[in-house]
C-alpha cells in the first residue's frame, strides 16, 4: 500500500521527503527515555514492536515491574525501560540507549541473566526456563568485528556451539540490537518492506513528524500516543525535564571526551550543558510552547530563547 502523505523533517533519515509545509514538533521523541517508556508501555504498541523486530508470535503481553529485584542487599539493582511477559512465560526487555557507553554489552547481559535466574524459585523440582529476549534500540552504531553489509540495521546474538553451530541453548537467551543510524538515508518509507526498517524510520523521524496517523496506519496507535497535546500538564513537564536532563548528560559526556585538562574540562562541561539546553529550547519552540514555559524547563533567559 502506498502512503500519499508521510511528512517528516526537512531531511528525514531514510524516509520520504516532506511534501508540504506543516508545523513540526507535535510528537514526542521516542529516543527520550521518558517518552519511550510512555509510548511503549502500551500493550498494542509494545506487542507490535516485539512481533516486528523479533519475528515472534505475540498475541498479548503483561507488563512487569521495570525494576529487577536484587538477590541480596549487596547486589546492584537494575531499573529498565520496559519489561513484559507473554502468557506462555516468555520474557522481554526493551531498552532505548541514546549514547554509547562502555558497559552496554555487560548491562544487557546482566539484565537478561537476571530474568533467567529469577525464573527458578526455592523448592522448584526442576530448572525449567522460559525464553528471555533482550531488545536494545541504539541511537549510535556499535562496534563490530569485520565489515557490516550495507543495509543491515538489526543484529541478533544467540548461544551456539563454536564449531558445529548447534543452537540447543539459543532459544533460552538472545540479544537483539536495532542500530538506528544504519538506516539508509536515501530509502523512502513507501519502499520499505522490512518491519525493522520501518520502526527505525519512525524512531528517527517521529519528533519532527508532521503528517497524520492515517498516513502511517500500521503505526497509528504509536503516533497517537506520542502527541504532545494529549499529555497532561504534569506529563508535559516530565517530558520536557527529561529532554533537558538527557541533553545535559550528552553535553557532559562530550565534554569529557574532548577536554583533557582541569580548566578546559570545566569550560567544556559548562559549554556542553548550555548547548544541550539550547537544543531542547529549539525543540520546545517548534512545539509552540511559550517563552515562559521554555525558560522554566531549561533555565535559559527569555532573551536567549528569542534569539534561537
Amino acid at each position: 500500500m502506498k502512503h500519499d502523505a508521510i511528512h517528516g523533517s526537512q531531511e528525514p533519515l531514510g524516509g520520504l521527503e516532506s511534501t508540504a509545509a506543516r508545523p513540526a514538533g507535535k510528537y514526542m521523541d521516542w529516543k527520550v527515555d521518558w517518552a519511550f517508556k510512555k509510548v511503549f508501555s502500551d500493550k498494542e504498541v509494545a506487542s507490535k514492536l516485539l512481533r516486528d523486530i523479533l519475528r515472534e508470535d505475540i498475541v498479548d503481553i503483561e507488563f512487569l515491574s521495570n525494576e529487577i529485584p536484587a538477590l541480596s542487599e549487596k547486589d546492584k539493582r537494575a531499573r529498565l525501560d520496559v519489561i513484559c511477559q507473554t502468557s506462555d512465560g516468555r520474557s522481554f526487555v526493551c531498552e532505548m540507549q541514546k549514547k554509547a557507553e562502555s558497559d552496554l554489552r555487560d548491562r544487557l547481559l546482566f539484565y537478561g541473566s537476571h530474568l533467567i535466574v529469577n525464573q527458578v524459585k526455592r523448592g522448584d523440582p526442576l530448572y525449567t526456563l522460559s525464553p528471555v529476549y533482550v531488545l536494545c534500540i541504539t541511537d549510535f552504531e556499535m562496534e563490530h568485528d569485520g565489515e557490516i553489509p550495507p543495509g543491515k540495521i538489526l543484529f541478533g546474538y544467540h548461544l551456539r556451539e563454536n564449531d558445529l553451530g548447534q543452537d540447543i541453548f539459543a532459544d533460552r537467551l538472545s540479544f537483539h540490537i536495532l542500530e538506528l543510524p544504519r538506516l539508509a538515508r536515501q530509502k523512502k518509507f513507501e519502499e520499505m518492506t522490512d518491519s525493522a526498517e520501518k520502526w527505525a524510520y519512525m524512531f528517527q523521524n517521529i519528533a519532527t513528524f508532521a503528517g497524520q496517523p492515517e498516513s502511517v496506519p500500521e503505526f497509528s496507535r504509536a503516533v497517537e500516543l506520542s502527541r504532545v497535546d494529549s499529555l497532561t500538564q504534569e506529563e508535559k513537564n516530565q517530558y520536557h525535564n527529561a529532554m533537558v536532563s538527557e541533553y545535559e548528560k550528552l553535553g557532559i559526556s562530550t565534554a569529557y571526551e574532548q577536554i583533557g585538562h582541569k580548566k578546559g574540562l570545566e569550560e567544556g562541561l559548562e559549554k556542553g550543558i548550555e548547548q544541550g539546553k539550547m537544543e531542547v529550547a529549539r525543540k520546545m519552540k517548534e512545539m509552540d510552547l511559550t517563552t515562559e514555559q521554555i525558560s522554566q524547563a531549561t533555565g535559559l533567559s527569555p532573551q536567549a530563547i528569542a534569539a534561537l
